[in-house]
């Protein structure tokens, strides 16, 4: 409600004063046209009346009628100053003093828009909107003045959320307006965007953003939205690059923003060269950004760098110290061939993981390092946790420690286990009859020494 009374004061009193400037420099370009005609003629030939357009001719006509008395010209800046002082039972006292049914034309269009600006300031918009017409339909203000009240009547329908009027008054205001400006291209997208008419939103927002030599930040974002909703990546792009580029501190959103619509157009360097930027700007904060900026750091083959990012990010605690988290350090350790590194991570991770598969993973590591025990050890506590993608591989892998451990016996127990799965019965069939070539062996060099 604050951000609403502020901003329709803010509107009040610039259209006050929009209105005291056009006034008296149409006053003063009255007084001096003469002169700056006198001025002109050893320069160039001034156009003769039979030279101008209908148009042309019709607005000079209009001009030359546009006059304001001395006591009505007092009053109406009596009003004007009351007006941008906020007083508007004064403003309102003051132009009642304006004889309407004596005033000309143009003295009647100035007074009904000066009404019309009191009645705004006082939350009365349809009478608001009631007067800024009356002051159209008096046909006595200028080209400029007509659009400005026009312009001032699609702001106040806006505010009203009265979207279908305020775009028929901006296309009004277009037909009329001499240089249609940035604001009122995204003033008429905003209102296409609410009665969901996105390709005219689009349309307009872009004519707003190109005319625009340093576009604000909310017309960027807007049209941003308007190629995100219509997933238009390609062409939302480069919008969310000028949008950082002119303002970099625009918040972490769209820096996360960049790199996922790189990760969508499969340009994952650009996309990990935008996430680092943004980290380097400590604006990587959340738990899934970081997590995003180590897998991509892995996937482009910086399995330290993603290390560095997992073990800082867990310090800070703006990483949750979950099996995922140390599962993920774990595979950036073995990933740059240090899987040493590697077991103090997987082993917490199996350790929080609600399911034995990490155990598993652990145990292949220690394997590498011919750590039988350790590796057996973890191996049945994946068993005894459970919820093995696929069992049959720990029993195949126990086999294996069981039997570098020199226990062939323990070893063909947990081969015959796995020959249960078709998936390794070739591989644990052929373990067990190394095994028990090596038994039978085993036994007739016994024999044969008794």
């Amino acid at each position: 409600m604050r951000l609403a009374r502020a901003r329709r004061r803010i509107l009040v009193a610039l259209a006050a004063s929009l209105w005291s400037v056009a006034f008296v420099a149409e006053q003063s370009a009255r007084a001096d046209s003469g002169s700056q005609e006198r001025d002109s003629q050893d320069k160039t030939r001034p156009r003769r009346r039979s030279e101008l357009s209908k148009e042309e001719r019709e607005e000079l006509a209009k001009a030359a009628k546009r006059t304001v008395s001395p006591r009505n010209n007092k009053i109406l800046i009596q009003a004007r100053d009351f007006l941008l002082a906020q007083d508007y039972a004064k403003a309102l006292e003051a132009i009642d003093r304006i004889n309407i049914k004596r005033a000309n034309a143009y003295e009647r269009a100035l007074t009904y828009r000066t009404r019309g600006y009191i009645a705004h300031g006082q939350e009365k918009y349809d009478e608001a909107i009631g007067h800024l017409r009356q002051a159209i339909s008096e046909d006595g203000l200028s080209r400029s003045d007509h659009a400005d009240v026009l312009f001032q009547i699609a702001t106040i329908y806006n505010s009203q959320a009265k979207w279908r009027e305020a775009v028929a008054t901006l296309k009004e205001w277009f037909a009329v307006a001499e240089q249609p400006g940035s604001a009122a291209y995204i003033q008429l997208a905003l209102a296409y965007y609410q009665l969901n008419d996105l390709d005219a939103a689009l349309d307009a927002a872009k004519k707003g953003v190109a005319l625009a030599e340093v576009p604000q930040q909310p017309w960027l974002q807007l049209l941003l939205a308007l190629h995100l909703v219509r997933q238009n990546y390609s062409e939302a792009t480069p919008v969310l690059v000028r949008l950082l580029t002119l303002y970099p501190k625009a918040g972490a959103t769209y820096w996360i923003q960049l790199a996922t619509l790189y990760g969508l157009q499969e340009d994952i360097p650009r996309a990990l060269a935008v996430l680092e930027l943004a980290h380097r700007q400590d604006l990587l904060t959340l738990d899934r950004d970081l997590r995003r900026l180590a897998q991509l750091s892995l996937s482009q083959d910086m399995p330290i760098r993603s290390v560095r990012v997992i073990e800082a990010s867990l310090e800070s605690k703006r990483m949750e110290a979950d099996a995922a988290a140390y599962e993920l350090l774990g595979n950036s350790w073995i990933l740059a061939r240090e899987s040493a590194n590697a077991e103090p991570p997987l082993a917490r991770a199996a350790e929080l993981s609600p399911k034995g598969n990490l155990y598993l993973r652990l145990a292949q590591v220690l394997m590498l390092h011919e750590r039988w025990s350790d590796a057996a050890t973890a191996l049945r506590q994946a068993v005894a946790k459970g919820g093995i993608d696929d069992p049959s591989s720990a029993d195949l892998l126990l086999g294996i420690t069981y039997y570098n451990s020199r226990n062939p016996a323990e070893a063909r127990s947990w081969f015959t286990r796995a020959r249960r799965s078709e998936k390794m019965r070739a591989s644990a069939d052929s373990w067990i009859r190394h095994i028990d070539v090596e038994l039978q062996g085993a036994q007739t060099s016994a024999s044969s020494s008794g």
